[in-house]
């Protein structure tokens, strides 16, 4: 049986992996779940999306892919301030009852080329200065 994968990396855009340590937090509201505005650490940013992870107890009780999240601010990295204010659809979750924490693929929706322009240049920046330290 012949493997469809091949090992390439099949994303749009590169992104930035922060640890926990890094502290990027993204402050978020569910308009399908009220306007009380959640803080989940973020795992990447890129020009097409962002990852977030939360503890089940922050999440809403339900959540559908397409659901909307807007971004209200990020705290912790100044370099992305000008991100808020954009929307993002859930595209993925991966949770176990099993863990604790579940993680969620978001796409920003609807994001001007200028914003995305910043993403990249952004996400760049880190990646060489990741790659100075190394």
């Amino acid at each position: 049986m012949e493997e469809d994968y091949d090992g390439a990396e099949k994303r749009k855009f590169k992104r930035v992996v922060f640890s926990a340590g890094d502290e990027v937090i993204g402050v978020v509201t569910w308009p399908e779940h009220g306007e009380e505005p959640f803080a989940y650490r973020v795992s990447d940013i890129g020009a097409g999306g962002m990852r977030f992870i939360l503890t089940r107890e922050k999440a809403p009780q339900i959540i559908d892919f397409n659901d909307t999240l807007h971004l209200r601010e990020i705290k912790g990295k100044s370099q992305l301030e000008f991100v808020a204010g954009v929307a993002l659809e859930v595209r993925w979750v991966i949770e176990h009852e099993m863990f604790e924490h579940m993680v969620i693929g978001c796409e920003f929706v609807n994001i001007e080329a200028d914003v995305q322009k910043q993403i990249d240049a952004f996400v760049e920046t880190e990646l060489a200065a990741k790659n100075q330290d190394s």
